[in-house]
C-alpha cells in the first residue's frame, strides 16, 4: 500500500532522519512502514511534502510516479535555455 519505506530510501534518509523533518518518534516511523499504525490524512499530506513526492504516489498509484529532486531540476534548468540550446544540448546526448 504504502511507499513510505521504499521512498525514504530512495531518498538516502534513515528512518530517523525522517522522523526528525516529520516531528515524530523514529518508532512512529516505523510503525507507519510496517503498517503497524495508521496514518491520518494530514500527516500523509506533510509526508509527502518532506518527500517531495504526490500524495498518490506515496499511496501507492503507479500513474503518479514523480521526478527525484535531481530531474526537476535538470528539467528546470533545461526549460530555461532557449530552443536552439534545448537542440544542441538533446544533440550532445545522443
Amino acid at each position: 500500500m504504502l511507499r513510505l519505506k521504499q521512498i525514504r530510501e530512495q531518498r538516502r534518509l534513515s528512518q530517523q532522519q525522517l522522523a526528525q523533518r516529520m516531528g515524530v518518534a523514529q518508532n512512529t516511523l516505523c510503525n507507519w512502514e510496517n503498517g503497524k499504525r495508521r496514518i491520518d490524512r494530514e500527516t500523509l499530506l506533510r509526508l509527502a511534502q518532506v518527500l517531495d513526492v504526490p500524495v498518490e504516489y506515496l499511496m501507492g498509484s503507479p500513474a503518479a510516479d514523480p521526478l527525484s529532486p535531481q530531474e526537476k531540476q535538470l528539467l528546470k534548468l533545461f526549460r530555461s535555455l532557449p530552443p536552439d540550446k534545448q537542440q544542441e544540448l538533446i544533440r550532445s546526448i545522443y
